[in-house]
C-alpha cells in the first residue's frame, strides 16, 4: 500500500494514503470504492478525503498531490489515528484472515 508525505505552502506536513472500506464497513455508497486520505501532522491532526481515488496518485508529483489536497474535503469527527488507518488499509480482506 502506497504512502506519501508532502508539505503544503504553509509548511504543514501531510501524510497521504489510499483507504478502502472493508466488506462490513458502514460507509455511504459513494465511499464504497475508497478514497485518498490526507492527514496533517499537527495537533490535533486534520483529515481530508478525496473521492474517488485518483488513478496513478502514487506516482504523481508532490505538486500534483497538493492539487488533490486542495480538491479534497475536510473530514469531521475522524476517530482513527494515521497508524490505525494505515493498518486497516494494508490488512488482508476479512475472508483471508
Amino acid at each position: 500500500m502506497a504512502h506519501r508525505t508532502i508539505r503544503d505552502s504553509l509548511g504543514t506536513q501531510w501524510q497521504v494514503w489510499e483507504t478502502r472500506p472493508g466488506p462490513r464497513s458502514k460507509v455511504s455508497p459513494q465511499l464504497m470504492g475508497g478514497w485518498l486520505t490526507f492527514e496533517s501532522v499537527t495537533s490535533p491532526p486534520l483529515k481530508r478525503r478525496l473521492v474517488p481515488i485518483p488513478a496513478g496518485w502514487e506516482g504523481t508529483t508532490d505538486s500534483g498531490l497538493l492539487e488533490m489536497l486542495i480538491r479534497s474535503h475536510l473530514v469531521l469527527n475522524a476517530k482513527r489515528t494515521t497508524a490505525e488507518a494505515l493498518e486497516e488499509s494494508s490488512a488482508p480482506p476479512e475472508k483471508e484472515r
